[in-house]
Parts: structure tokens; C-alpha cells; sequence
């Protein structure tokens, strides 16, 4: 389930995460300012690990660079939040990552999942652009 952050406060937010886990659902909470981070922090600590017991994952921790309002994208609105954000859950770069460059970029940052379905959609050779973005995330991270 994706939760933007923006659409709730604080006791809202805390409700839907709480229901999305309790239905067996894995949440990628969308954040695009720290701010937001604030009011979803103190339920995204409260329901425990990222990744449960079995390995699977639980809860995710998205910042998307696209805004929704004009969808002009700030790339280097990823690198700005990194330190910002907490390194114990999968960090998702969401939107704007087109290139291996980027890819190498945002895995340099901390993130360690990638959304990239408008680069596939736009790209000539989807297969070869994906193994590209991987390849360079990949380097760029270890």
C-alpha cells in the first residue's frame, strides 16, 4: 500500500499504517519533504522492523521528487533528504531516475530500491536500459 504522507496527519497516518500491517500488506510510505517524515515517524517506529521474521518486507520509506502538484522532478531532492532519513528501513528513490548515473547516484545516497517505470516506458530497450540501472545502482552501493 502506498502511504503519501502528505494525505494524513499524524493520528491518520498512524491508523492506515496500522491497518495496511494488520492486513498482511507491506507499506511504502511516501515522503517529500522532512517534514513529513515528523508526523510519520513515531507510528513507523512503533510497528516494528522493516523486514519481519521471515524476511519479508513490512515496511518501505520512499522520497519522490516528482511533485505531484506540477510534476516538475527535483532530482537532487535525494540527495538533500539522505541524511535526514533513517538508515534501518529500505530507503525508495521514487521518480526521476533515468540514466545508470542516476541509478549510481541514488545508491551512493542510501537508497536501495529504485522506481523507474517512465525511463522503461520511454526507452528504446527496456531489458537493456533495466540491466544498466542495475548495474550501476549495484557498483555504486557496494
Amino acid at each position: 500500500a502506498l502511504l503519501v504522507a502528505a494525505c494524513f496527519d499524524r493520528d491518520g497516518f498512524a491508523r492506515m499504517l496500522e491497518q495496511c500491517l494488520a492486513l498482511g500488506l507491506f507499506a511504502l510510505v511516501e515522503i517529500f519533504a522532512v517534514e513529513e517524515l515528523a508526523h510519520c515517524l513515531p507510528a513507523m517506529e512503533a510497528a516494528g522492523p522493516a523486514i519481519g521474521d521471515d524476511g519479508s518486507v513490512r515496511l518501505l520509506l520512499g522520497v519522490n521528487c516528482r511533485d505531484l502538484r506540477t510534476l516538475a522532478v527535483a532530482f537532487d531532492r535525494f540527495a538533500a533528504l539522505a541524511p535526514a532519513l533513517p538508515q534501518h528501513w529500505p530507503l525508495v528513490a521514487e521518480s526521476g531516475v533515468g540514466n545508470a548515473a542516476e541509478a549510481a547516484a541514488v545508491a551512493a545516497a542510501g537508497y536501495r530500491v529504485a522506481l523507474v517505470g517512465s525511463a522503461l516506458m520511454r526507452a528504446d530497450d527496456p531489458a537493456a536500459l533495466a540491466r544498466e540501472l542495475l548495474a550501476a545502482g549495484r557498483a555504486a552501493a557496494a
